[in-house]
Formats: structure tokens, C-alpha cells, sequence
């Protein structure tokens, strides 16, 4: 991450921004994985607000077409779940 989002709406913005299909998987992979919860959780994020993150990453590949990574790589997020994927 470039500058490390504080709040909500800089998150959205930092999802938003990213421009390459491959990066957003490996973000998304990165944001689903319990120690970037963890991180979250001690910076002060709820666990709500740690959701509605992930799930700023599930609507922005359902977005662009982009299949969500599943429970690899430390990822333990089912972006599934969190977003109406047509695939």
C-alpha cells in the first residue's frame, strides 16, 4: 500500500484506485487474510468496519469480472459471501 488508509471513506478510495486486475486479487487475498484482521482490530477497527472493508474488495471484482481468490495464501475472507458473484 502506498499510504496506509485511516478511515472508512480512504479505504474506499484505496479500493477504488486500484487499477490492475492482478493487483486487486492480491490486495483482496492480502485484506482476507486474519492478520491483516488482526492489524485492523488493533488499529482500532471494528469488526463490522473490517467487513465492510472486505467487502469494499468483493464488490469491486464482482465489478470487474474478476473471480475472488479462495481460501489460499492466508486467505480466510469468503468473498463469496460478501458480494452477489455471477460466477
Amino acid at each position: 500500500m502506498e499510504e496506509k488508509p485511516v478511515t472508512m471513506d480512504e479505504w474506499q478510495e484505496y479500493v477504488d484506485g486500484i487499477s490492475n486486475d492482478a493487483r486487486l486479487y492480491e490486495e483482496a487475498t492480502r485484506a482476507g487474510s486474519l492478520k491483516f484482521g488482526q492489524k485492523l482490530l488493533s488499529e482500532g477497527f471494528s469488526a463490522e468496519e473490517i467487513t465492510a472493508i472486505r467487502t469494499m474488495f468483493a464488490v469491486r471484482m464482482v465489478n470487474e469480472d474478476i473471480a475472488p481468490p479462495g481460501r489460499v495464501d492466508g486467505n480466510i475472507t469468503d468473498y463469496r459471501r460478501l458480494a452477489d458473484f455471477p460466477f
